[in-house]
């Protein structure tokens, strides 16, 4: 079995119109950005920590890319299961927020 960890998850989510829909704003912090004013307020384009629907967005994001050649379990949406020609199960990942682990053997 093998544990990951999505570093910048909530930022690689797919955000497509969200900014304009639910627009967040922040003041950036002393040395926040190169060219803008130190307390400046800026809109923010993309999913951050701690807001309500970056988990949903990052979980959305996350299952289009994972999947390709692997299935999910209606079940439980945090379950994919790989299976190899045989139609034998050869792999499994689960995931959870910004955390993975995943196993198998096989050649698929």
């Amino acid at each position: 079995m093998n544990l990951g960890d999505i570093k910048g998850a909530f930022l690689e989510a797919n955000v497509r119109d969200k900014a304009l829909q639910n627009p967040v704003y922040a003041e950036l912090p002393p040395g926040g950005a190169p060219g803008i004013p130190d307390g400046s307020l800026v809109q923010v384009l993309g999913n951050i920590y701690g807001a309500n629907d970056a988990p949903h967005e990052w979980h959305q994001e996350f299952d289009t890319v994972a999947q390709i050649g692997i299935h999910q379990k209606q079940v439980c949406n945090c379950l994919y299961f790989c299976y190899g020609p045989d139609g034998r199960m050869q792999g499994l990942l689960a995931a959870h927020v910004d955390d993975t682990i995943m196993g198998g053997r096989g050649q698929v």
